[in-house]
C-alpha cells in the first residue's frame, strides 16, 4: 500500500504562478502555532483552496478536452474564500477526537496589525471567484473544502508524523 499526503493548493494571485504551501500553515495550526503576518507572507489574504485531487483531475481534464485551445487558461480552484481563523477553527469542528484547540491568531507586534490584517481581509473578501470555465470545459467537481482540509490533516498527522499541540511558548 502507497501513502500518500491529501493536501490544498491555495493561489495566492493572478501574477503568482506558483502554489503556496498551505499544508506547513495547517501543520504550525496542528502543533498550536497561529502562523505570523509578516510581509508577503499571504496570511491575511484569506486561502482560495483546490484540493490537490480535484486540481489533478481538472488538469488530466483539460488535457482530454477537444474544446480548450491553445493559450486558454484555466483557474483550478473551487471558488471559495476562507479565512485562516476560520480554518483553525475548522480542524477542531471536523476532528473532535484530535483534541484540537485552536491557537490565539497572532497579528505582529501591536493592535495596529490586527486592523490591518481585518482590513486586508474584507478587501480580498469582496473578490468575486468563478469556476464555471474549467468545470464546463472538463466536468470537474470541487469537493466540499472540509472534507479537504480533514484528508489534509489526517494525512499531515498520519503520514507525515505531525503531532498536535507540540508548541510550548517561551516565558
Amino acid at each position: 500500500m502507497i501513502s500518500l499526503v491529501s493536501g490544498l493548493h491555495s493561489f495566492t494571485g493572478a501574477s503568482d504562478i506558483n502554489v503556496v504551501d498551505r499544508q506547513h500553515n495547517i501543520e504550525l495550526l496542528l502543533r498550536g502555532i497561529y502562523p505570523s503576518i509578516y510581509p508577503g507572507s499571504g496570511v491575511c489574504r484569506p486561502w482560495t483552496p483546490v484540493d490537490v485531487r480535484d486540481c489533478a483531475a481538472g488538469h488530466v481534464g483539460l488535457l482530454e478536452s477537444t474544446s480548450v485551445k491553445n493559450g486558454e487558461r484555466y483557474i483550478a480552484w473551487k471558488a471559495e474564500h476562507w479565512p485562516l481563523l476560520k480554518i483553525s477553527n475548522l480542524i477542531g469542528e471536523l476532528l473532535p477526537e484530535l483534541g484540537y484547540e485552536a491557537p490565539t491568531p497572532t497579528d505582529g507586534d501591536g493592535p495596529e496589525d490586527a486592523v490591518q490584517r481585518t482590513r486586508l481581509e474584507d478587501i480580498w473578501l469582496s473578490a468575486t471567484l468563478r469556476n464555471d470555465r474549467i468545470r464546463a470545459a472538463t466536468g470537474v467537481t470541487f469537493r466540499p473544502f472540509a472534507e479537504s482540509l480533514r484528508d489534509c490533516v489526517e494525512s499531515l498527522i498520519t503520514v507525515a508524523g505531525v503531532e498536535t499541540g507540540t508548541f510550548k511558548p517561551k516565558l
